[in-house]
């Protein structure tokens, strides 16, 4: 009888410190995949922020470039449009002297015609 107690004992003992052993086992296997799983999502998080920040430094990398070619781009138009105007300016300042030169040629012949048609005149008058 004593055999037995003795025997049951040992077996409900054994049965118990298998299941203390299996259980830590579990409980270690647990924290372990609870362990890879927040390494992995700690990588995740550091990748994506890098990821994020990779794009915002490129995104403002960007900008400026894009702002000076707009600059570059407003630049060449207002000295195109100043070229425009400066030929325009060229063009009417050179078209005034044109037009001033016409009229000081006719403004001649007509006081030389005038002088002539005097003269004309006068020797007539004379003869």
């Amino acid at each position: 009888m004593l055999l037995c107690i003795v025997a049951l004992y040992a077996t409900v003992h054994h049965v118990a410190l298998y299941a203390t052993v299996h259980h830590m086992a579990l409980y270690a296997a647990v924290l372990h995949v609870a362990l890879y799983a927040t390494v992995h999502h700690v990588a995740l998080y550091a990748t994506v922020h890098q990821l994020a920040l990779y794009a915002t430094v490129h995104h403002v990398a960007l900008y400026p470039t894009v702002h000076h070619v707009a600059l570059y781009a407003a630049v060449l138009h207002v000295a195109l449009y100043a070229a425009v105007h400066h030929v325009a300016l060229y063009a009417t300042v050179h078209h005034v002297a044109l037009y001033a030169a016409v009229l000081h040629v006719a403004l001649y012949a007509t006081v030389h015609h005038v002088a002539l048609y005097d003269t004309v005149h006068h020797v007539a008058l004379y003869a």
